[in-house]
């Protein structure tokens, strides 16, 4: 009995390893127990018993058997409570289990072991310097994010894709973090990630091979061929069950690529109609459940899956291949048939995945290819023998080079040993080699019809041999052509106040008329005229006419000015309000294509203002001011105001009320920057009145009730703050002495209100009034004596008043009484003149002087710093600061200020507003490509500024890295983001630069192939290159072997393409190494057919998609199909890359015609695929269908 530790996890997390080794029911390789890694291979020692230590903190297990196992021992294994995650050889196999101590109830094991983690480590991370990103798969049982802590703590950045399975995680690793990655358990493997993984490209995953214990993971190495151990040849068959309604053709791709695997290996491929044969591929379409335990999982998930090699008995799936049927599948475009159909061979072949990011092989895929890439020949070439390296006879060209009068028909003839049946002839015409993509010549069949010098390449391509040397004829021929006569535009150019209707007529027979409505100059890829189009804004129309054999047309033109009237912006909330909490505003106009440029500092909206993309914050007062603008016409201008009025919050006291003996000093606190606090201590609530909190508040012997509110400019007051005091005393006191504000002796120019307060709590204020003379002394009872209860007005000018005021409280002695001197008010010889400040007010980037003048002679001015109002009434002294000398200003302030002179009225009060903001760094030099290193240096206008930054495309903080010194880029892609900080001053906006430092030069590479296309007119055609090279090629499209101009991207588009499109087309890409062509490809456009509307009642016999009404449409049309029995049925719409725009309909129907109307006025206009999947529920009956819909807005 063989004894095992409990393991202290909750779960064992299997370990998966395959061998190439693994038993297909072929004869068993000599060694059974062999194990072999894509970096290692051995023979485990066997293990009579294993100590308790041995897996002390193990996570991962792998058990080997004495015998060779079987897929019936897998449910004997599960029942246990083992969960087995793959087979790993024909004797080993890996699990998790929750409970170790089932190993004991498993009989005959040998050995029991664990991955290395040098085993886990791709052969392709060994040549990687500095930063660079990887895969790294964790156990499929797994929850990622419970482990990415550890990932982190390793020194892995954890970079998020959406396209990843969930036990897949992009990172960004040194060579030590990914040494320190390859220590933990949980994790799998790792290999290189490729560009578009790392740029969060759309890609779809491959889960890899299959056999009948699961997919076989990533660090396995290849399996076995079909024809057994070592290096031999394969003669396969292929048969196919069904196809898709997606697109026709489809087989055809598929046989194709099982081609391109015999171009390099010795396989050969017949076509049977059985199905279940040995030695065969059974090739089928099908969606979520299909008939093996590996169901699909819907739209955009997995695209196919393939079974390894192997026989019937051991695997009955063994080289079938499945393509999930709710995909929407298409030829040299979106989800490829040709591109995945090569990389599902290749499982069904024997080979798992490539850890070369090149490889058809590499498990992720972006896109379609044209053919194996070197890694992926090695791999067949591992498993069988080559084809046959002699050379195949060149074919010959009839006649020869040479000149010769036009038109010319040129012939192919088959070289020595070639015949039609083992040889096909490939040619191109626009100096390319040709391959297998290449146009096809058959002899004795086709001619190449010639009308211009042009140079044909050819070469002979022969089953199991070598391909033919390129042959070469140049052919220089004799003619004369006639010019195509000028087109003509109607109506002439002018200025039009709407949309105008344009038509262009060409007299020459067979012209094609190519036109613009950009200024730009018509060419053969421009749009093709078809009938007259609507001009709908200002606009240049220019056109030329093309005939065959014709020397084009010159250009003409045609200058329409539209004058169109663009609709007034419109805000939500609508036209602004008062809000208590920051809002989000939205601008919007009724006008198509208009662009709406705004203002907030209440100037006129231009072109040169902020122009408006998405929703904004507004989070103090506004006004914003916004305008459209559709080419030269402009809308009026849209106003409004959005009033921010946030309530601030209350403020602290300290102590909050409570008893005390003699006296108690209380403490007022906020925690609002710039707030003043203003408070009483007779329980009357604070108005902006009352006396302003500067210094800890000293209560004598008596009842306080003190009350505190805060007070900020442009927010609302927040809520009272009370705290009750009780302050005793054994002895008696004399109640404190009251004081009259804003001054006992004054002269005003405007009546106002005196203030009388006393510091001993609930004291009566008493007092009496003399004009022109002193008054009698206040008594605490008694007639002559006004009790104060509120402000004492001064009178109207020309009175002379004079107070005596004192305080009185039971069981303390009166005050002492206090005199005011004559209390007058005067009529004003003037008003003083409103401050002006120098430098203006405004944003500014270091410290600046503020100098505040009035222009009154003999004027002071009191101001404040804090946003308070200066005192209206207290002298130019005190309290409010007096200004003397400039101020220096060196952090965002808000200054008040009032002119005031003796006998004059006081001017206005003026608000200037100062903000400081650090100036955005300038980084030199800005975005660009550069080659080897270059050196970025950054600098702020703002003095002593620090400047942060990142580059890795995140938002700089103050924990960002410090700028110091001039960086050094080396090889690599960055996106330099930078802002400067400074105490006091708000943070500069971020300013970033994408910095490409390209290695030294080399010559581009094509890694996609432009391909055949075919399509409806007015469909849309799109053709694709991808190439790769240092630095980053260009582009330059060609049709018939002329440039196309402008046309100098990786894509070219036919919107709406029309006949006159049809073409050769090809794409030279270059950099400064050099340049390459793609393959030359044709785009066919078939002439489009309406269709009449069909009218059907009762049930009816078949399954039918009856078509769309209208065809095109705008924006909606009606869907009508017909079910004859109850079904299942699901009614997809996808759009011209195969994604998923809409799901009509997924339920069960009963028997009858359905009309579906489906809105598209959220899409673009183009080309769009109605899909249906009908299945019985009551028979084996199935339906799909597939109808192509054009929207045309």
């Amino acid at each position: 009995m063989h004894k095992y530790k409990p393991l202290s996890y909750t779960a064992v997390i299997l370990l998966l390893i395959m061998i190439t080794a693994t038993i297909w029911g072929q004869n068993a390789p000599q060694n059974i127990y062999q194990i072999n890694l894509k970096n290692r291979s051995f023979t485990p020692a066997k293990m009579i018993s294993i100590s308790k230590e041995s897996f002390q903190g193990k996570q991962n297990l792998l058990i080997q058997f004495e015998n060779i196992l079987s897929i019936k021992q897998k449910s004997e294994i599960e029942s246990l409570g083992f969960i087995i995650n793959g087979k790993v050889s024909s004797t080993t196999v890996s699990v998790s289990t929750i409970d170790i101590n089932n190993l004991d109830k498993l009989q005959g094991i040998r050995w029991v072991g664990t991955l290395k983690a040098e085993d886990k480590l791709s052969s392709k991370i060994n040549s990687m310097q500095d930063d660079f990103y990887v895969i790294t798969v964790l156990h499929r049982s797994l929850n990622k994010i419970k482990y990415e802590s550890n990932l982190t703590a390793a020194g892995a950045e954890i970079i998020f894709n959406p396209y990843l399975p969930p036990h897949f995680l992009l990172l960004k690793v040194n060579q030590q973090a990914v040494n320190e990655i390859s220590q933990l358990d949980e994790v799998s493997y790792i290999f290189p990630a490729d560009d578009k993984l790392v740029n969060a490209e759309k890609v779809y995953h491959c889960p890899g091979p299959l056999t009948g214990f699961g997919f076989v993971p990533e660090f396995v190495t290849n399996g076995q061929g079909w024809d057994g151990p070592g290096l031999g040849s394969a003669a396969l068959k292929y048969h196919f069950e069904n196809g898709t309604p997606d697109v026709s053709g489809e087989n055809a791709e598929v046989v194709a690529a099982l081609e391109t695997w015999s171009q390099y290996a010795a396989i050969t491929w017949t076509s049977t109609s059985t199905a279940g044969q040995t030695k065969a591929l059974d090739i089928s379409w099908g969606a979520n459940s299909h008939g093996d335990p590996f169901p699909f999982d819907g739209p955009s998930g997995v695209l196919a899956h393939c079974f390894y090699p192997g026989d019937l008995v051991s695997e009955p799936r063994a080289g079938d291949l499945h393509f999930d049927e709710d995909e929407f599948w298409q030829i040299g475009t979106g989800k490829d048939v040709y591109t995945i159909a090569l990389h599902e061979a290749g499982h069904g072949l024997g080979l798992n995945h490539s850890d070369d990011i090149n490889a058809v092989m590499y498990p992720f895929y972006g896109g379609p290819v044209s053919d194996l890439r070197q890694d992926d020949i090695d791999g067949i070439r591992s498993l069988y023998s080559t084809v046959n390296t002699s050379i195949t006879s060149s074919p010959i060209f009839n006649p020869p080079s040479g000149t010769y009068p036009s038109p010319l028909e040129v012939r192919l003839a088959y070289g020595s040993g070639s015949n039609s049946s083992n040889t096909r002839i490939y040619y191109t015409l626009d100096g390319t080699e040709p391959t297998p993509y290449s146009f096809e010549f058959i002899p004795g069949t086709d001619y190449i019809f010639q009308r211009y010098s042009n140079t044909i390449k050819a070469r002979a391509f022969r089953q199991n041999h070598t391909p033919s040397n390129v042959v070469t004829a140049n052919y220089v021929l004799q003619q004369a052509n006639p010019t195509v006569t000028n087109p003509v535009i109607t109506p002439n150019s002018g200025t039009y106040n709407s949309t105008v209707s344009v038509s262009i007529s060409c007299a020459t027979d067979f012209a094609v008329i190519r036109y613009t409505t950009d200024g730009s100059e018509p060419t053969q890829a421009s749009f093709a005229y078809g009938g007259p189009f609507n001009v709908i804004q200002s606009s240049i129309v220019k056109a030329k006419a093309f005939r065959a054999d014709y020397s084009p047309s010159q250009t003409v033109s045609a200058n329409y000015n539209i004058l169109t009237q663009v609709s007034t912006p419109q805000f939500y909330p609508a036209q602004g309000g008062i809000f208590s909490e920051p809002i989000s505003v939205t601008i919007f106009t009724e006008t198509q294509g208009a662009q709406i440029y705004y203002t907030t500092d209440e100037s006129e909206p231009t072109t040169s203002s902020t122009l408006y993309t998405n929703p904004f914050t507004v989070s103090s007062t506004t006004r914003i001011k916004a305008k459209a603008f559709l080419g030269q016409n402009s809308s009026t201008t849209a106003d409004a105001t959005f009033n921010i009025a946030i309530t601030l919050p209350s403020p602290v006291l300290f102590p909050n009320g409570g008893s005390f003996t003699e006296s108690v000093t209380v403490y007022i606190g906020s925690t609002v920057l710039g707030a003043v606090i203003r408070y009483t201590t007779n329980g009357a609530e604070p108005t902006s009145y009352s006396a302003i909190y500067t210094d800890p508040i000293t209560l004598g012997v008596g009842e306080h009730t003190i009350k505190a509110k805060i007070y900020l400019d442009g927010y609302n007051p927040s809520q009272s703050t009370t705290a009750e005091f009780i302050v005793y005393t054994p002895n008696l006191v004399t109640v404190a002495t009251p004081v009259v504000w804003p001054r006992t002796t004054q002269t005003f120019t405007v009546p106002i209100p005196l203030d009388i307060t006393c510091a001993t709590e609930d004291a009566v204020i008493r007092y009496t009034v003399g004009f022109g003379q002193l008054p009698a002394d206040p008594t605490e009872t008694g007639g002559g004596s006004i009790t104060y209860t509120g402000p004492v007005n001064i009178g109207a000018p020309g009175s002379n008043m004079f107070l005596k005021v004192r305080a009185f409280k039971s069981g303390m002695a009166a005050s002492e009484i206090v005199q005011t001197g004559q209390l007058s008010v005067v009529a004003p010889l003037g008003v003083v003149e409103n401050p002006t400040f120098n430098p203006p007010p405004g944003v500014y980037n270091n410290t600046v002087q503020v100098a505040i003048t009035s222009g009154t002679q003999f004027a002071g001015i009191i101001y404040t710093k804090d946003g308070t109002e200066p005192d209206t009434f207290l002298p130019i002294t005190s309290p409010s600061a007096t200004y003397s000398n400039p101020i220096s200003t060196f952090k965002s302030t808000t200054y008040k200020t009032r002119g005031r002179r003796t006998f004059f009225s006081d001017s206005e009060i003026v608000t200037a507003e100062y903000i400081f903001a650090c100036g955005a760094p300038t980084i030199t030099p800005d975005s660009g490509s550069f080659i080897d290193t270059v050196t970025v240096t950054m600098s702020s206008l703002t003095d002593n500024a620090k400047i942060y930054y990142t580059l890795d495309g995140t938002e700089p903080g103050d924990s960002s890295f410090l700028y110091q010194q001039p960086i050094l880029f080396n090889s690599g892609n960055y996106v330099l983001r930078a802002k400067a900080f400074k105490f006091g001053f708000e943070n500069s906006i971020t300013t970033f630069a994408e910095i490409n430092v390209n290695a030294q030069s080399t010559l581009p590479t094509i890694t996609t192939q432009p391909k055949n296309v075919t399509i409806e007119q007015g469909e849309t055609a799109v053709l694709f290159v991808s190439a790769v090279g240092t630095p980053t090629p260009n582009y330059q499209w060609k049709r018939n072997g002329a440039i196309l101009p402008g046309e100098v991207n990786d894509t070219l588009r036919f919107e709406n393409a029309q006949l006159g499109d049809e073409g050769m087309y090809s794409v030279t890409v270059s950099n400064t190494a050099g340049s390459i062509n793609s393959l030359v490809v044709n785009l066919t456009v078939n002439s489009l057919t309406s269709v009449e509307d069909i009218l059907l009642s009762g049930i009816p016999t078949n399954f039918e998609l009856l078509g769309n009404y209208p065809n095109p449409f705008n924006p909606s049309t009606k869907i009508r199909y017909a079910i004859p029995e109850q079904s299942n049925v699901k009614i997809l719409i996808y759009n011209a890359l195969g994604e998923t725009v809409a799901v009509l309909s997924d339920q069960v129907k009963e028997a009858g015609y359905y009309d579906k109307n489906w809105d598209a006025g959220n899409l673009a206009s183009g080309v769009y695929f109605l899909k249906i999947n009908a299945a019985s529920t009551k028979s084996n009956r199935k339906f799909n269908s597939v109808q192509k819909m054009l929207l045309i807005k």
